[in-house]
């Protein structure tokens, strides 16, 4: 980690199973995000981790958890794009890169298109 990163501790679902609450989400301070990534924002008073989909139209921020609605905002503040995470499993953490062109790692994200996912938002 440098000192343009940051740790989130995760404390909702809203990107499960993907993400799990008490991960610890890396977060590269940035705001030059596009559509398709996973960012950690403030919409509207509330601080959020989703994919993103930017167009004309403003952002949807778009969860992984079908318990959660959409996000549509025209000016969030946009903290950074999330580059890894952290779980802890039994005494041992486990790291987990996302966007890794490490052979072998699974995408830890929803591969769809942003754009395919911001259509079912009901936009």
């Amino acid at each position: 980690m440098n000192e343009t990163q940051v740790i989130f501790d995760l404390k909702d679902d809203s990107m499960a199973p993907h993400f799990k609450i008490g991960d610890e989400i890396q977060v590269d301070l940035t705001d030059d995000v596009k559509s398709g990534d996973i960012v950690v924002a403030v919409v509207d008073g509330l601080t959020v981790l989703r994919k993103i989909h930017i167009d004309e139209n403003g952002y949807i921020f778009i969860p992984m958890n079908s318990k959660y609605d959409c996000i549509f905002s025209d000016n969030p503040v946009i903290i950074g794009r999330v580059v890894g995470f952290y779980r802890k499993i039994g005494n041992e953490p486990f790291i987990k890169e996302t966007g890794s062109n490490i052979a072998g790692l699974v995408p830890c994200f929803d591969a769809r298109p942003a754009l395919e996912l911001a259509n079912n938002c009901g936009q």
